[in-house]
């Protein structure tokens, strides 16, 4: 008892410096940003491995950006390669999306720097096709497309909007976001919209419901950009569903990864079919788009002539078009070489193509004509062996930039489209050269246009088993690329597989998760505690 007063003080400042030092610890514990789940640190080798898959998501996401660039281009081989893109990505764009969900699972609401790259590519590529997207329920102008665009649309509004949702959502927490956005997926019928849309994107000419591209064909009679920036919208409404797929299916423990590259590449295929289709049959179309433009025109030859090339440079934009007017009274002072022939009213409207090209040895290519037709006859009774004598014509040349000699063969570089005695008549555009030649003792004149045609599959060898496609008779062409490769000749692969990142511990609701560190500092303080106790019991 003699000791009590002394002991009380001494074991009562040590229990309250002990009270402040796990008070201390405690605090530490619960407000230090690392002890959140969201931020806890991964292992060296999980954060390596981690930084590696987010890389890949975010140079991904580049690549379908610039795909989808190239399908609202206005030269078809940009198209061509746009559309056949998205089919080669198909193996990878499972492992895209499941790269992209995990990480966004990984890090919900946390502020990441290599995550931000992902977030800033991902955003990119949402703005890239919201900007380039026209909505389906645009196409509702007009009875007849009322009832197919009315059930369409409707599924493009739900995957629309449970994006839009799934934007918002990303940003709260994760315990909260895990809990309630499966919920919030199964009653916003999202799955079941993108079921549809693969649908009617991929369902054959038997079923009751009618293809859409088949109706895009039909709408835009076979105008192949205006089909292909429908299908960009299609495109980026069927990744989105992707993406809000693979997260449903992350959140309740399904693995369909498979499901989603082979839908893929089925409804990327079902859209190059049908631009194939209308490259294919185009002749047919252009004649329908003519015979409606030169209805009910009236007798100014040069206006309908402009219109009418207008329409098919913007329409058929991988050749360059000629266009012959004249009044049907002048067909015997007339002899045409060109693909199409109309007759509206009393108008003839005769339709050519040149192919696009650089213009080079054009002095030499004059000359050639010159040498080939000047003052030569050209009588209607041997027109046919006239042209055909035209396209085997050739002459060489020494150039005056080269010591060599060169061989100008004249239908490699310029394409004659008709013969014509007097001048009532317009050609749009005019001509290139004009030769003058002999039709019954009369001079007649011959028209002489630009049009070169290349070897572009043998100058641009596509790699990696690619396939070099010349697109119908112009310059255009692309490579169709294997599986998993892209580029302008298959140059670059992409990385299909990455192993799945080791994800970030999920805790238990509410309950604290501590880093090593602050585990240190516990046990640290802990022992502190005993010896303290101890102390004061000796004491």
């Amino acid at each position: 008892l003699a000791f009590t007063p002394s002991f009380v003080p001494k074991s009562a400042s040590m229990l309250f410096a002990s009270m402040i030092l796990l008070h201390w610890a405690t605090f530490s514990v619960r407000s230090d940003p690392s002890a959140s789940a969201l931020g806890l640190q991964l292992p060296y080798e999980s954060r390596e491995k981690t930084e590696k898959t987010l890389t890949v998501a975010k140079e991904s996401l580049f690549l379908f950006k610039d795909a989808m660039g190239s399908m609202d281009s206005k030269k078809l081989s940009a198209v061509m390669k746009g559309i056949s893109s998205f089919a080669s990505f198909a193996p990878g764009v499972g492992a895209v999306v499941f790269s992209v969900v995990n990480m966004v699972l990984a890090f919900i609401a946390q502020d990441d720097p290599v995550l931000n790259e992902v977030k800033k590519g991902f955003a990119e590529v949402n703005q890239k096709l919201d900007s380039l997207s026209i909505k389906i329920a645009n196409l509702a102008t007009d009875v007849e497309w009322f009832s197919y665009v009315s059930v369409y649309s409707r599924d493009e509004h739900t995957i629309l909007n449970t994006w839009e949702k799934f934007g918002k959502h990303r940003k709260t927490q994760k315990q909260t976001y895990r809990n309630t956005e499966p919920n919030n997926y199964e009653s916003s019928g999202a799955e079941s919209s993108v079921s549809n849309l693969y649908r009617y994107l991929t369902v054959d000419s038997t079923s009751l419901s009618e293809n859409l591209n088949s109706l895009l064909k039909k709408k835009f009679k076979c105008d192949v950009y205006m089909i292909s920036r429908y299908n960009l919208h299609l495109s980026s409404l069927f990744w989105k569903g992707m993406v809000l797929n693979q997260f449903y299916w992350k959140l309740t423990g399904l693995n369909k990864e498979a499901k989603n590259e082979q839908m893929f590449k089925k409804v990327s295929k079902a859209q190059l079919s049908a631009v194939e289709f209308c490259l294919a049959n185009y002749k047919q179309y252009l004649k329908k788009d003519v015979v409606e433009i030169t209805k009910d025109q009236g007798s100014d030859q040069n206006s309908l002539a402009l219109q009418v090339k207008e329409v098919l440079d913007n329409k058929y934009s991988w050749y360059n078009w000629v266009v012959v007017v004249f009044d049907q009274s002048q067909n015997k002072n007339i002899m045409l070489n060109t693909e199409f022939t109309f007759t509206t009213g009393n108008l003839v409207v005769a339709v050519g193509f040149t192919v696009k090209a650089d213009m080079v040895h054009v002095e030499e290519v004059k000359d050639t004509a010159r040498e080939c037709f000047e003052n030569k006859k050209c009588e209607r009774k041997t027109i046919s062996q006239f042209f055909m004598t035209a396209q085997r014509c050739s002459h060489k040349w020494f150039s005056k930039d080269h010591d060599e000699e060169i061989t100008i063969l004249l239908t490699k570089y310029a394409k004659i489209t008709q013969v014509a005695y007097g001048d009532q008549f317009v050609e749009v555009p005019t001509p290139f050269h004009r030769v003058k030649c002999s039709w019954s003792g009369y001079d007649s004149w011959i028209s002489v246009h630009y049009s070169r045609l290349l070897p572009v599959c043998v100058n641009n060898q596509c790699r990696n088993n690619g396939i070099c496609k010349r697109l119908l008779r112009s310059n255009e062409w692309f490579c169709e690329c294997p599986d998993g490769y892209y580029g302008d000749t298959c140059e670059k692969q992409m990385i299909i597989t990455e192993p799945d990142p080791t994800p970030v511990p999920t805790p238990a609701p509410n309950s604290p998760v501590v880093s090593q560190q602050q585990v240190i500092i516990i046990v640290t303080i802990i022992s502190v505690l005993i010896i303290l106790f101890v102390l004061v019991l000796i004491c």
